[in-house]
């Protein structure tokens, strides 16, 4: 987003936090004009093998392959998969955002102010050239792998708006469908024109008839044992965020925090979250030593920041001590 303050610092993460995400096999979306000679050529001989499977080239965003796994995500945003083993095309799947996360009433707290549900803002994948998503994650949105090292690979897809909207499907090729999902930025902030009539220095770019103020929410996943229980071995925490700008007047600038919310999720083919108190997961979170720059999404993957803290989500203007690092607070 535009006019942030961003502080840029590289630190060891915690390798119970993302670990498993790290990891994973990716591959970058296809572009000619970025290829070399050889990736035109292999480029050119699996748009071949996808037209066996019924799929067009000129449809395919990107594509993975592992062993005898071939994965196709496309254009209109649906995956397709074949075995190369036995030459069988095994699904085409269409990709929609997960309904536990979009129609969990607990979350309204984290919900869009300009439009009454920032759920309507839909999944998308913008593939311009020059313009990168958040921590160019979306530069790579296809990657394959077993992030609950329990023996099963997942597809784990990002897709999102440039700098507005960041998303986190896991979808499972044997269960066709997608496990978990995770909404990990909504960014909607433009500095205010007039913020003496608008009331706030920053406010929304997406409805700039009225002056609605500007709005920040994130959140982040963390992989591990948390329960201590040995039966729920897949369990994943979700952190959110949610941040609000101060008034015009206000002795603070920036944001603050507004909101936040803990939720404890456990695999039962899809994951499920669980009535966990929020304060028994902060309590696993400390135990843990796991601090908000420790949960996925972290790290930048854009050439000139790799492996540096992601500049939105660990924003000094947003006020917030838990989203800096240790020695920053």
């Amino acid at each position: 987003m535009k006019n942030f303050i961003y502080l840029f610092i590289v630190l060891q993460i915690h390798p119970v936090a993302y670990a498993a995400f790290e990891a994973l096999e990716k591959t970058r979306i296809t572009n000619a004009r970025e290829m070399s000679d050889k990736e035109f050529v292999e480029f050119t001989m699996q748009t071949r093998r996808l037209a066996e499977f019924g799929v067009e080239g000129s449809r395919v965003l990107t594509y993975i392959e592992s062993g005898n796994s071939f994965f196709v995500l496309k254009k209109d945003l649906s995956l397709a998969g074949a075995d190369l083993a036995s030459d069988a095309f095994i699904g085409n799947w269409p990709l929609t955002r997960w309904p536990t996360e979009v129609n969990d009433e607990s979350l309204d707290a984290f919900t869009s102010n300009y439009s009454g549900d920032w759920y309507d803002y839909g999944l998308t994948l913008d593939t311009w050239v020059d313009r990168k998503g958040i921590g160019c994650l979306t530069d790579a949105p296809l990657r394959y792998g077993d992030i609950e090292d329990d023996g099963t690979n997942e597809l784990v897809l990002l897709l999102g708006d440039v700098d507005r909207t960041l998303d986190i499907l896991v979808f499972s090729p044997e269960q066709e469908t997608v496990t978990f999902g995770m909404r990990a930025a909504f960014q909607d902030s433009f500095p205010a024109e007039s913020p003496n009539k608008a009331g706030y220095e920053y406010v929304s770019e997406i409805d700039m008839r009225s002056p609605y103020p500007a709005e920040r929410i994130y959140a982040k996943v963390f992989v591990g044992e948390f329960d201590g229980d040995a039966e729920t071995t897949n369990e994943l925490i979700v952190w959110r965020k949610r941040y609000s700008p101060y008034p015009v007047g206000s002795s603070n600038q920036g944001f603050y925090l507004d909101q936040t919310s803990f939720e404890h999720y456990v695999q039962a083919d899809e994951y499920q979250r669980q009535a966990t108190e929020q304060t028994t997961i902060q309590q696993w979170l400390a135990a843990n030593n796991l601090r908000w720059p420790d949960g996925f999404p972290n790290v930048s993957e854009c050439e000139d920041k790799e492996g540096q803290l992601i500049p939105e989500m660990h924003d000094p203007l947003l006020n917030d001590p838990d989203v800096m690092p240790v020695k920053e607070q």
